[in-house]
């Protein structure tokens, strides 16, 4: 069991060195967060510069997001094997040297290889922050340490479309890769002089699973591939999504029981979801992450393709819901520690059910005011979420399963987004298709209202343009299916955050399973009026 941290427990005068601490490994997630998302506004850039369709240029993103899912679950038996402070510290070097040679691709297959690194890198930075913050902070500021953390989770997706879109435009691609050295350089360097290192077990104790962890391995890859690539491959009508469906279940399921019946040594610990505020909380983070990302491609893709937005313009929208998440998230945390994560996250989910249902109100004429105010609200209930459910789920084990429980409680956030993703995705899709054939059915040449509206668009295509009645005629049938197709992906784009909306609200009946107030106890652990 790791050794207790001097001061854990005593006075805050006693630990004067956490906020430093804080700064050091605060400072790595966050890169590793902006750089989750920070790519996707340079997509189109990438796929221009090595010339290659959008689906090969999708790959940049899911390979990342298939390291990432793949490592998190292992951080808490890497941190037995060789301490926190060294892998968090082996996490920045292998990120920081993937990013220069992702900014030095000169193909796509090595971007996708240099992302893979990336995701190896990035994907250990956030669990191993949680434990050691845990470690760090007395008893009676953990849940201002789970509200540092959480507005570094939050605040990753707020900055990185709009750090992306501006660093794209003003220089080329390459340089939101070289952006990481000079920042991975200094946290590095914050890490190596400030923080100490815990107890570890060695590779001989801790044992290596080679099974299970090639085992998870295929089951989490095989299931993100899935889900990210899924709705361009026309889902079940391809045999690949097939296949890998069945390599996902079957994985994922031989897994769970080699690490119960097969072996001593379990790469990861999934006993504890034994525990029922742990199992509890770890099923909400997978609703938050499923609202949080899927609604925040869902909000992009309207400001983008219904409201003709710029990739720096929709970034600027964000900025906001950002800054509300800066103020709000520490308060969240210190809140939670006086009243605990019950009240917190069910106003959160209220508040998140809420302002999607808000959002299935934006047409074609929203204006800032009407965008403004749910994107505000917005950042409000996420930090209600985030920072309550992160810390009940940690806390919740004990400290030497800190690690073990952060690495699960990332991945079900990550997984939960990335159904989200493709979920939502997938009905705005469908739904715009369905809308479309709809309206398109009442756009007949026996209807009066129809004729008279093709009559008047075709008039004013002869006059202003100097046309021919025939083309005019075109140029109108032509101008009102435009018409036709925005107000379709408005519905879509209403029934998607309805169906959002719906499952924050749904996610109440998880409630009563969380941990009431919570109060310290003398092991330096906290337990939970239940």
């Amino acid at each position: 069991m790791p050794a207790r941290p001097p001061g854990r427990g005593d006075s805050p005068s006693a630990t004067p060195g956490k906020w430093l601490v804080t700064a050091a490994v605060s400072v790595g997630t966050l890169m590793g967060t902006i750089d989750a998302s920070i790519v996707n506004v340079a997509l189109p850039d990438i796929q221009a510069s090595f010339g290659v369709t959008v689906t090969e240029a999708t790959w940049i993103s899911t390979a990342y997001l298939i390291a990432i899912v793949v490592i998190l679950p292992l951080t808490g038996w890497l941190g037995s094997m060789v301490g926190r402070k060294r892998v968090y510290q082996a996490g920045l070097a292998v990120f920081t040297g993937a990013s220069v040679l992702a900014g030095m691709a000169p193909s796509l297959p090595a971007l996708i290889a240099a992302r893979v690194l990336q995701g190896l890198g990035a994907g250990v930075l956030g669990p191993t922050e949680q434990a050691i913050l845990r470690e760090t902070f007395p008893v009676g500021e953990q849940g201002l340490a789970s509200g540092l953390y959480g507005m570094v989770v939050l605040l990753g997706p707020t900055i990185g479309p709009l750090l992306g879109g501006w660093i794209t435009d003003s220089y080329t691609w390459r340089w939101i890769f070289f952006i990481n050295l000079p920042v991975g350089i200094l946290a590095f360097s914050m890490v190596a002089t400030i923080l100490r290192d815990t107890p570890r077990m060695g590779a001989a104790q801790a044992g290596f699973d080679f099974v299970g962890i090639g085992l998870m391995a295929v089951g989490l890859s095989s299931l993100v591939i899935v889900l990210e690539q899924g709705n361009r491959w026309d889902w079940f009508q391809s045999p690949l999504v097939w296949g890998l469906s069945l390599a996902s279940g079957s994985g994922l399921l031989l897994f769970v029981l080699w690490e119960f019946y097969g072996t001593r040594t379990p790469a990861v610990d999934l006993r504890i979801l034994g525990n029922r505020a742990l199992a509890s909380a770890w099923v909400s983070i997978g609703v938050v992450g499923f609202g949080l990302v899927g609604g925040l491609l869902m909000q992009s893709l309207f400001l983008q393709q219904a409201l003709g937005y710029t990739a720096t313009q929709t970034g600027l929208q964000f900025f906001p819901r950002g800054l509300v998440t800066m103020i709000v998230t520490p308060a969240a945390g210190v809140l939670t520690a006086i009243v605990g994560p019950r009240p917190i996250v069910a106003l959160g989910m209220v508040l998140a059910g809420w302002v999607m249902f808000l959002m299935s109100g934006w047409t074609l004429d929203a204006g800032p005011v009407q965008i403004l105010f749910p994107m505000v609200v917005l950042g409000l209930a996420l930090s209600l979420l985030i920072v309550p459910l992160f810390a009940s789920g940690i806390t919740a084990v004990e400290p030497r399963k800190a690690t073990s429980a952060a690495g699960l409680m990332n991945l079900m956030f990550q997984l939960g987004g990335t159904f989200g993703t493709a979920t939502l995705a997938t009905l705005l899709e469908r739904g715009t298709t369905l809308a479309h054939a709809r309206l398109v059915e009442r756009a007949r040449p026996d209807s009066p209202a129809w004729t008279q509206v093709v009559q008047q668009f075709s008039t004013l295509a002869v006059v202003r343009g100097g046309v021919d009645a025939t083309t005019g005629q075109q140029l109108a049938l032509a101008a009102l299916d435009r018409v036709i197709t925005g107000q379709a992906a408005v519905i879509s784009f209403e029934h998607v955050f309805q169906v959002a909306g719906l499952l924050f609200l749904a996610s109440l009946l998880v409630m009563p399973f969380l941990p009431g107030r919570s109060r310290g106890t003398r092991t330096g652990t906290l337990s939970a009026d239940l």
